[in-house]
């Protein structure tokens, strides 16, 4: 994630500089997360997206708002040649950096972030001419993938992730956009939308699920060698379940000699249908400069709370300041959670009860960002020790809320609930 600090005994090329760390080694088999309280993004740190995660089988990673998933990635093109892998990796409070090869004669970087409280992840292209001033052509790629935290992929689980509705894909003329309506085999019919643009106006736009960037689109069933649960994602591109869809964006470029532009591109998205998502979309392109300076702002403040000198060991130290970012990075809120009890899997009720909104600490990306019950007990001491009293508030209230309509307020905390409400473990029958 953001917030994650390599091993002293990595042997990689780290380097810290204050809020940032750097790594240049094994870039496509290290995951990164960058997040905000309302959606965040999962890929890897060549800045590439592939398959990812096993609750649902290579479909853990790429831009989510929970409680359901955007697409599976983003990608860059210039002079129709694809930007990266990334040569180098910068982790810093609150955001992700890409150093990136040269492309088509232009240098290029790429940062990442998520505004807090806004449905959407901005990804910002910068790219610097070194020459004379030239006008360049800017392909955007996105593969969509709209569906929810739950159903997972397991056997048994009904309905199953394996009931996944294809996705549409349209171009509207400025943006992309792509949504899912309909309903999953014994479950409520859902308004899924998303969509990915620029503030600019683009020369043209395209639909077709062939379009993954310099990604083959490989589907891995996750049996083969090379599949999601591998040791080398990389291998894969999507997983089993996958039924998504994909586009492309081509804007122009005017650069002026020895000058630099960043062309930030955002997707957003709602489960409360298209309206919502084109709401989303317009708070994350507002001001993503003035967003992505407040972003830092907030994670240097977050850093001052509880200081601790620890000059004799200072890996931990340093462990313990970005700690306080992982934690941040975890903090996550969702509205309209409907309460089910699944029984693991076994079954999908109607609702018990609605909490209208939830805020936690997420037990870890990509496949445990949800709400858990014995991960708050362990959560709670560290949050209380470094000031982030509110998410661990908000955690606990929100356990509080959810147990009392799962098992009528008899005492029982639930363990594991999805950020749609779905229920795992935690009724009072299985105690």
């Amino acid at each position: 994630m953001s917030g994650t600090a390599p091993s002293a005994a990595a042997g990689t090329a780290a380097a810290a500089a204050g809020d940032e760390l750097s790594l240049t080694t094994r870039l496509a088999d290290r995951r990164e997360v960058s997040a905000g309280t309302r959606a965040y993004s999962i890929g890897f740190e060549d800045g590439r997206f592939y398959a990812n995660g096993w609750h649902i089988t290579g479909e853990m990673g790429g831009v989510w708002t929970p409680p359901m998933k955007m697409v599976d990635g983003v990608w860059f093109g210039l002079d129709d040649q694809w930007v990266g892998p990334a040569t180098k990796f910068t982790s810093g409070w609150g955001y992700t950096r890409y150093d990136l090869p040269d492309t088509a004669g232009l240098k290029v970087a790429r940062t990442d972030f998520v505004p807090d409280g806004v449905r959407g992840a901005l990804f910002g292209l910068t790219v610097t001419n070194p020459g004379a001033a030239r006008t360049a052509k800017l392909s955007v790629d996105a593969h969509s993938e709209l569906m929810g935290q739950y159903p997972w992929g397991f056997s048994g689980v009904t309905p199953n992730a394996s009931d996944n509705l294809p996705d549409t894909g349209t171009y509207d003329g400025r943006d992309l956009v792509f949504t899912d309506d309909g309903a999953l085999p014994g479950a409520p019919t859902h308004h899924y939308a998303a969509l990915v643009g620029t503030s600019a106006t683009p020369t043209s736009g395209a639909i077709g699920d062939q379009y993954y960037g310099p990604q083959p689109g490989h589907r891995c069933t996750g049996t083969e060698p090379g599949a999601p649960a591998d040791p080398k994602p990389s291998a894969c591109d999507d997983g089993p379940f996958g039924k998504g869809t994909g586009g492309r964006l081509t804007y122009s470029l005017d650069l002026p000699a020895g000058g630099s532009k960043t062309i930030w591109l955002a997707v957003a998205g709602s489960d409360q249908g298209l309206t919502s998502a084109r709401g989303e979309l317009a708070k994350a392109l507002a001001d993503p400069d003035a967003a992505l300076a407040a972003k830092k702002a907030e994670r240097r403040a977050l850093s001052q709370m509880t200081q601790l000198s620890l000059p004799g060991d200072p890996l931990v130290q340093q462990a313990v300041e970005w700690g306080k970012q992982n934690m941040a990075d975890l903090t996550q809120t969702a509205t309209n959670l409907q309460v089910r009890w699944t029984n693991q899997g076994k079954q999908f009720p109607p609702p018990s009860g609605t909490v209208d909104k939830a805020t936690w600490i997420g037990a870890g990306y990509p496949d445990y960002p949800w709400i858990f019950g014995t991960d708050a007990e362990y959560t709670a001491f560290a949050a209380v020790s470094v000031g982030q009293f509110e998410a661990i508030k908000g955690h606990l209230r929100a356990l509080q809320q959810i147990s009392d309509i799962l098992n009528n307020r008899s005492g029982v905390v639930t363990h594991e609930v999805v950020s749609d409400g779905s229920i795992w473990f935690g009724h009072d029958s299985r105690t």
